[in-house]
């Protein structure tokens, strides 16, 4: 049975401070109300879920309780009837009033499907995606394996607007679940997780990076095994505690890591290595092939599980073989956590692809205070100008220049005021380029050009008119 402990503290109204940092009507938590295993008089799920809900002041209207199986596994067709559906029919509800961006399953979700309605080929794999992945992408009409993250960055050089101010080609939904081998280690987790939100200091640990050294005949793993030694270093420059562990030179993973605040490391098969033990607010993974092949029991290579026993705030893994061009990259979802923006969109940034196999666990909202940049102002928005598409006489390039990066985007329309088009590149620049149309001749076109920052500050230009 889960014992609701005292009060920690709601949410902040919505903003761009280290004061305000979420709007509690953007989240839906989703728990099973169905009898759970072994609990006759309580409902883990259900309880957890109106906990979390306190905590991070949701009204209870943004709570869904579904009906649907215990197991961690379930087959499509039920999780298309009994928690995609019910969840799509309350997020248009609840989406009246205001946008939702975050959902969070809770202890009792499923958290793998068994198969897809379209299999994919024969040489990938064939059951344990991830369920996560397909509420993710659940408006985005496809529900083949290894779709497109529109959120995705490439690099820690690319960045992102925050979630909420994001704009996609269709309604994309960041998830990550509250979820772990036992009720108790859940909430603990929750409570962990608001508690040192609002106390962390980045050096109260010490980043641990597990670095194979594989050196430059490595093939497909190259890159992943590069990311651990590159995050070491963007650690190190940002003056915290690292240590990196070359395996090469220990013929070991790491033995031992007390006070673990930070954790990138790589393959270890189906061992668990280290003895790892965490600060409250640590955040890291391993990229290994099966790490969330099971959140509730220990399994061989299920780092997950091991790691939040030991205490471990936020981590991710791999609900069956993701190959490593398909696993969250952790030199990018640290980088973001400590560029200021909370968990989920950390995750989502360092996600390659959608309807796969990662799956997140903790909370989404997590952004320690320690990271918040206090920036109001907004990009300076300079040099707006048009040409003819050199290569298409239908369209126009527009481009124009920010002091700092911003996303880009072009409000337009017919006549002489700016109508309903809309086009925007999602990547944060200084040097912006769109191209928009079709145009039609003898007609006169009013837009804006418009651009945010990653704290959300947006500018607006003046109106500019043309003919064509």
């Amino acid at each position: 049975m889960v014992i609701l402990t005292a009060f920690l503290g709601g949410c902040r109204t919505v903003g761009k401070t280290p004061e305000v940092t979420y709007n509690p009507l953007s989240v839906v938590i989703v728990v099973n109300r169905g009898q759970a295993p072994g609990s006759p008089s309580s409902n883990p799920s259900v309880l957890l879920g109106e906990r979390y809900a306190e905590l991070r002041g949701i009204p209870p209207s943004n709570i869904l309780a579904v009906d649907t199986s215990w197991d961690e596994e379930i087959s499509f067709a039920d999780f298309e009837r009994t928690i995609r559906l019910p969840l799509k029919e309350r997020i248009q509800e609840l989406s009246l009033l205001s946008p939702v961006h975050y959902i969070v399953p809770i202890y009792g979700i499923p958290s793998r499907l068994r198969e897809l309605p379209v299999q994919p080929e024969r040489t990938l794999p064939q059951r344990g995606f991830s369920l996560d992945q397909f509420l993710a992408s659940m408006n985005s009409g496809n529900d083949r394996h290894w779709t497109e993250n529109p959120y995705r960055t490439l690099s820690t050089a690319e960045l992102r607007v925050p979630f909420e101010s994001f704009e996609s080609p269709w309604k994309m939904y960041i998830v990550s679940r509250l979820d772990g081998p036992s009720p108790e280690l859940v909430q603990a987790m929750m409570e962990r997780t608001v508690s040192a939100e609002r106390n962390l200091k980045a050096d109260d640990g010490i980043g641990y990076f597990d670095w194979r050294n594989l050196g430059d005949d490595c093939g497909e793993y190259c890159d992943a095994d590069r990311s651990v030694k590159r995050l070491f270093h963007q650690c190190e420059q940002r003056g915290y505690r690292c240590n990196l562990n070359d395996q090469k030179k220990t013929n070991s993973l790491i033995k031992e890591a007390r006070d673990t605040l930070w954790a990138w490391g790589w393959y270890s098969g189906g061992a668990l290595g280290g003895d790892y033990r965490f600060v409250p607010g640590a955040v890291g993974a391993q990229l290994t092939s099966f790490t969330a092949n099971s959140i509730r029991s220990p399994s061989p290579g299920a780092w997950v599980p091991h790691w939040i026993e030991r205490g471990i705030t936020a981590t991710w893994g791999a609900t069956a073989e993701p190959y490593t061009v398909g696993y969250a990259s952790g030199e990018i979802l640290l980088n973001r956590i400590w560029q200021g923006y909370n968990f989920g969109e950390a995750a989502y940034m360092a996600t390659p692809n959608l309807n796969w196999m990662m799956v997140f666990i903790g909370d989404p909202l997590y952004r320690p205070v320690t990271f918040r940049v206090n920036d109001r102002n907004p990009p300076e928005l300079t040099s707006l100008k048009y040409i003819k598409h050199p290569h298409d006489s239908s369209r126009a390039l527009l481009s124009f220049k920010t002091d700092e990066p911003g996303d880009s985007v072009i409000v337009w329309g017919e006549g002489n005021t700016v109508g309903n088009q809309r086009t925007v590149e999602p990547t944060l620049t200084r040097e912006h380029t769109i191209s928009i149309g079709p145009l039609r001749d003898g007609i006169r076109y009013t837009l804006q050009a418009r651009s945010r920052d990653r704290f959300g500050n947006e500018s607006i230009s003046q109106n500019l008119t043309f003919g064509w």
